[in-house]
């Protein structure tokens, strides 16, 4: 059996574009297919789910989540903010199983903050996790991030064209 986040035999790629999905009134979000394909072919079953901001969710494989709390438990500068962050996300967060319709329970202190519950929701797949956001969070997201020329003139020099 292949060891959880090591792909089975093909090279897959993670999804490469948001997609839409919803959760039901129990708090059970469906997977869009292509984030559920890839976590599965990534012999990913279980997910730790939380969020770091109050306003989205952030979906980790639990081989992933791992390195994050790693991350979070460093000594030096970042320590403390790193405490801060590891509480919160142990706040709101919960491991839970993909079941056989491909959904995850989003932990219901989570859904409240956030205000994901009821709601259109939009996926994306961000470095190693899924980010999980309402329609409205994620289309106010595009708009009030920083300054594009900025953001587009850091990586010119690393070959952006």
């Amino acid at each position: 059996m292949e060891e959880e986040g090591q792909p089975e035999s093909v090279e897959l790629e993670p999804p490469a574009s948001s997609a839409n999905t919803t959760a039901d009134d129990k708090g059970r979000m469906k997977l869009p297919v292509s984030f559920e394909r890839y976590l599965r072919a990534m012999s990913v079953s279980e997910v730790w789910i939380t969020s770091l901001d109050f306003r989205s969710a952030r979906i980790y494989s639990k081989s992933e989540w791992r390195k994050q709390e790693e991350l979070f438990n460093r000594p030096g500068p970042t320590a403390t903010a790193g405490e801060i962050l590891l509480k919160r996300a142990k706040g709101y967060g919960h491991y839970t199983t993909i079941d056989a319709q491909g959904r995850v329970l989003l932990p219901a202190r989570l859904r409240k903050e956030a205000g994901l519950e009821g709601k259109a929701l939009i996926c994306t797949w961000i470095k190693q996790h899924v980010e999980v956001e309402t329609e409205d969070q994620f289309e106010e997201g595009l708009h009030r991030e920083a300054d594009s020329k900025a953001l587009m003139g850091m990586f010119t020099d690393l070959g952006l064209t």
